[in-house]
């Protein structure tokens, strides 16, 4: 329930990001009484009109060998800004810098698995260094409006770049 209502202002744009995140920690409180949460960012990294993406390790438990934004998990006592800045430096070696846009926030249920996850994406811009992967991926990608489709991505990912090519940029 909390989950549809933060959506639905999130999209109508009626609150700025801190209450946002606010009502999503909310949730993630009454969830966590029911099973296992977890809270992610993913980084959308935009160089011009260019989007970072990287390819998963085979070897991954989740969404092996599928494309992805840099990201990951929200660590205990973490804010998810500070989080999206981490996840993106362990993962590409680049400092970003956020835009202050949050692109989508997609939700993940496992009911076999007794656990749910809610993972927001943050626009950023990439800065003037070098992209190093971690060992967790195997190639990096600059996709584009024209050749995003090509690509097979993580659930999250994909509702992301949906959102984000399906609106004026």
């Amino acid at each position: 329930m909390h989950y549809c209502i933060v959506v639905f202002l999130f999209k109508m744009s009626l609150l700025p990001i801190p209450q946002i995140l606010g009502r999503i920690i909310i949730a993630i409180f009454m969830e966590k009484a029911r099973g296992k949460f977890y809270i992610g960012v993913n980084a959308l990294i935009k160089k011009g009109r260019q989007i970072l993406i990287l390819k998963r390790s085979p070897d991954k438990k989740y969404w092996p060998a599928l494309w992805n934004l840099p990201g990951g998990n929200v660590e205990f006592g973490e804010k998810p800004e500070k989080a999206v800045f981490r996840e993106a430096k362990e993962e590409t070696n680049l400092s970003i810098k956020l835009t202050g846009k949050l692109i989508d926030i997609f939700t993940y249920f496992s009911q076999k698995e007794n656990k749910q996850a809610v993972v927001v994406t943050f626009e950023c811009i990439k800065p003037r260094s070098k992209i190093k992967i971690d060992m967790a991926h195997t190639k990096y990608q600059w996709i584009n409006r024209k050749n995003w489709k090509k690509f097979k991505y993580t659930p999250s990912a994909k509702q992301a770049l949906n959102q984000y090519y399906g609106r004026k940029n």
